[in-house]
């Protein structure tokens, strides 16, 4: 399964430059290849549509995005966009009249690139029609309606790029020249949309072209339908589904911390050096070849757990069914701390406008059957709030778990993991640890027997 030989993503960087038509148009070939390679069990749709347990459901998608990478920004649009396409369906026709489609003659010209990302106009306001067939119509609609079962079309890119004087001039004329219409619907929510994300200013900017983010300007200026912010959807899909998803799954499969990680690859190093040595010292002596076997058994539990390490696996856990607790997770909140949840809390929407907590996950600690739930103290699931580097700064985890000794971090509370689905990508990378580490083991042994007796002592 190609999956397994993904190459783990890199020590992650805040800084982000400002990205083109073509960093858009990688992600859309990445997405492409990735598609197959990810369970459909574990597709980006059932994700966002909160069908996953942990550890890959939504919370635990929006906790990746906020202290791994840095890009929760990028979720967050995307749920308040696919929650905004579904409301918007349910107004009244003559509302909807008041706010018509955005006409694209009306769109800043955009340069000629081999590889457009976008396409038409016209071909994008057909993907914002296939979001609705991605939003989950089975349930009918309610006002207090959460964002799990938000389309998972819409991905949202999210960086923080920065503009020239020369476009903070640009954006300020592309104000002046709209007319905005207050009788319109959503028009305020609509603002503080692009003051949050679309603003070179804004407190959650989306990494947007230059072209893009004066697009959206200018539509918004006119009218508060879905599609005026059509250019930045896209090319949040394009992010999201190219690039966060894919390491997201990949990240989720590893069941060890870091610490956790680097003892198991040096507890390897250790047997695979003292079966180099042993087995040395029994050539030089005049013990039979055959007592040779006996050291050689280390070097397949060796190779086992540095070949599993590789991808985050610790053989011991994944034997066990758990993994170790994130940082963000070994603190429990008191609200949720005594209500145990079931796998049906997973599929329960959250509804991030009105500002609600965050379902608990229903995650089980290996000493006790209550479950370990981390509830930020701003909830990042929320669409408008403060940058967030600040949530990050302000969690009470930060400073408590960098006060932990490095052997409590080794051996962390572990849960079990409830997503069978990344249990089976688990158990297929431990068998092929298994596989090529016996083959090196029986290789190696091979050649410890056929090594003639010095006699040396």
């Amino acid at each position: 399964m190609p999956l397994l030989f993904y190459r783990r993503p890199d020590y992650l960087r805040r800084d982000k430059p400002v990205w083109t038509e073509d960093n858009y148009a990688d992600c859309v070939e990445r997405a492409e290849a990735c598609r197959s390679h990810i369970p459909e069990s574990l597709s980006f749709e059932e994700i966002v549509r909160n069908r996953t347990l942990p550890p890959c459901s939504l919370n635990d998608f929006m906790d990746y995005l906020m202290y791994v990478e840095y890009d929760a920004e990028c979720l967050q649009f995307f749920l308040w966009y696919c929650d905004y396409v579904e409301r918007w369906r349910c107004l009244p026709q003559a509302q909807k009249d008041s706010s018509p489609m955005w006409d694209p003659s009306k769109i800043v010209a955009r340069p000629e690139s081999a590889r457009s990302r976008t396409g038409s106009f016209n071909e994008n306001a057909q993907r914002m029609t296939r979001i609705l067939g991605i939003l989950d119509t089975s349930t009918k609609y309610d006002g207090n309606r959460g964002r799990s079962h938000s389309s998972a079309a819409s991905p949202t890119n999210f960086s923080r790029p920065k503009t020239a004087f020369s476009d903070e001039f640009q954006i300020a004329k592309a104000r002046r020249d709209g007319q905005p219409f207050s009788v319109q619907p959503f028009r305020e929510e609509m603002t503080r949309i692009v003051r949050h994300y679309i603003s070179t200013s804004g407190p959650r900017q989306l990494n947007l072209t230059h072209v893009d983010r004066i697009a959206c300007i200018q539509a918004v200026e006119q009218t508060t339908h879905p599609s005026a912010l059509l250019p930045a959807f896209t090319a949040a899909e394009a992010l999201l589904k190219g690039q966060c998803h894919p390491n997201f799954v990949r990240w989720s499969i590893s069941n060890s911390n870091r610490p956790r990680v680097i003892f198991a690859r040096v507890l390897a190093a250790v047997l695979i050096s003292l079966g180099f040595a042993l087995n040395a010292a029994l050539v030089l002596s005049s013990f039979s070849r055959y007592l040779r076997l006996a050291p050689s058994l280390l070097w397949p539990i060796g190779f086992v757990f540095l070949l599993a390490s590789r991808h985050g696996i610790c053989v011991i856990l994944h034997w066990n069914y758990k993994r170790n607790l994130r940082p963000w997770e070994q603190f429990a909140d008191e609200d949720f701390a005594s209500s145990p949840s079931s796998p049906s809390d997973e599929k329960k929407p959250t509804n991030a406008t009105d500002g609600q907590k965050r379902p608990p996950s229903s995650s089980s600690s290996s000493s006790s059957s209550a479950p370990v739930t981390r509830v930020a103290s701003v909830d990042p699931l929320q669409s408008f709030g403060s940058a967030n580097d600040a949530f990050f700064d302000s969690e009470p985890w930060v400073g408590e778990y960098q006060q932990k000794s490095t052997w409590r971090k080794i051996f962390e509370v572990s849960i079990t993991t409830q997503n069978e689905h990344v249990r089976a990508l688990q158990s297929r990378i431990v068998r092929q640890a298994l596989l090529w580490g016996g083959l090196i083991s029986l290789a190696l042994t091979a050649g410890a027997l056929s090594a003639p007796e010095l006699g040396v002592f």
